[in-house]
């Protein structure tokens, strides 16, 4: 009987030790895989970094009254920290005829006594023109600045080219540590813009959807979804 007993007792404690050995397998299983669910976020934040960086810009706006009946009048730029190329709409949101030329800009009134004033670089460089009315504009008649920030399309079209044109370089740039592409989506959900690279083989390719508004050379806006994919 002591003989059948000691041979359960030890059935029983090599038992344990298995059980043991699983948990302690599947503990470290767990711990080396953990890396990998980590890198995802990893590859896709920094590629989602070096993008948005290289693709954001600031746009500014503020308003302007002015009722002295003239063809065109010049004023200094109320907001210097305010730069980039311009866009000028009346009450109406209509485009107007205008430039800037340094800290100036110039405006071609056409009986309007109301502007809206847009700049950014995302926008086309206004066609420059000459006026000789240069005027003081009284605090009142200028309203508060305002600032956003968006993607340039110019600046996402040139990512594009630069991306089927010379990838390596493009990457270079970018200071990222990972193979990327990237795809455009309306809020349709139709596919607007792709650029296409094939991972490597054997690798995990982890992809991110980023909701970014677009800021086009025209002033005009819409919202998408920017797939990322890295690898």
């Amino acid at each position: 009987m002591r003989k059948i007993t000691r041979k359960k007792a030890q059935g029983h404690i090599e038992m344990i030790m298995s059980f043991g050995l699983f948990i302690g397998f599947v503990i470290t299983m767990l711990f080396f895989f953990r890396p990998t669910v980590k890198s995802k976020e990893v590859s896709v934040g920094s590629v989602q970094t070096a993008i948005l960086t290289n693709l954001s810009v600031e746009s500014f706006y503020f308003s302007v009254s002015e009722s002295a009946k003239t063809s065109c009048f010049c004023f200094t730029n109320p907001y210097p920290e305010a730069s980039g190329n311009i866009i000028i709409r009346d009450r109406l949101r209509e485009n107007v005829g205008g430039w800037i030329n340094g800290n100036t800009i110039c405006i071609e009134q056409n009986d309007n006594d109301f502007f809206y004033i847009f700049l950014s670089s995302a926008y086309d460089e206004a066609s420059s023109g000459t006026c000789g009315n240069t005027i003081s504009l009284d605090e009142e008649a200028v309203g508060s600045l305002r600032k956003s920030e968006a993607i340039s399309n110019k600046a996402l079209e040139n990512l594009r080219d630069s991306y089927n044109k010379d990838y390596f370089t493009l990457v270079e740039s970018l200071q990222t540590m990972h193979d990327f592409r990237f795809a455009l989506f309306d809020n349709q959900g139709t596919n607007v813009m792709e650029v296409e690279k094939e991972p490597q083989l054997g690798r995990p390719v982890f992809s991110k959807d980023l909701p970014i508004e677009i800021l086009f050379k025209d002033g005009e806006t819409g919202r998408y979804i920017l797939r990322l994919y890295a690898w």
